[in-house]
């Protein structure tokens, strides 16, 4: 038995076939480090693996080890770093789109959302900044506007949907003096 490979560990006690498991493992792991895999025995494993599902059981066990385990702060932190610049492609996003196409939100939910955006207080600042984003003169296919507002009233659509035309139509709809 290797039991330099617990050193530090005293105060955990491992059983001897526990310690002879584990020594096995690392000596498998050690003799395929640096070797691929031909892509005969890959699709052999691929096919092996197609269909098999994990029982009732082993989900509900499965579930249970993970249930209240958290991301630490840093791998967090890591997490955010490596997805800071990705963006979805092109079909990804049409496909996202065409899902949610037609989906109506619940009375009930209507509600909820309401209820958690009353009382919220908008700082002068963000006030400052939708109210000059909004008064900038906008080019469209039918003329120039003087506004955003003006823009939503003549189409008889909301604001947000006059900016949604802006990102996806930007060489017809788009604001004359961009700052």
């Amino acid at each position: 038995m290797n039991k330099d490979l617990y050193k530090g560990l005293e105060d955990i006690t491992y059983t001897d076939e526990e310690i002879r498991r584990h020594t096995q493992l690392v000596k498998i792991g050690a003799a395929h480090k640096g070797k691929t895999i031909s892509a005969e025995t890959r699709a052999k494993l691929s096919a092996a693996s197609k269909g098999r599902t994990q029982s009732a059981e082993a989900r509900a066990k499965n579930s249970a080890a993970n249930k209240g385990r958290t991301h630490s702060t840093e791998a967090r932190a890591k997490i955010s770093a490596a997805k800071k610049g990705l963006t979805h492609s092109a079909e990804s996003r049409a496909k996202m789109s065409a899902a949610n196409k037609g989906r109506l939100v619940s009375e009930e939910t209507r509600a909820k959302l309401s209820a958690a955006n009353k009382g919220k207080v908008i700082s002068q600042k963000t006030r400052a900044n939708s109210i000059k984003a909004c008064s900038k003169p906008i080019m469209t296919p039918n003329g120039i506007f003087p506004s955003l507002s003006s823009v939503s009233r003549a189409a008889k659509v909301s604001n947000k949907t006059v900016l949604r035309w802006m990102k996806k139509w930007p060489d017809q709809y788009y604001y004359i003096n961009k700052d």
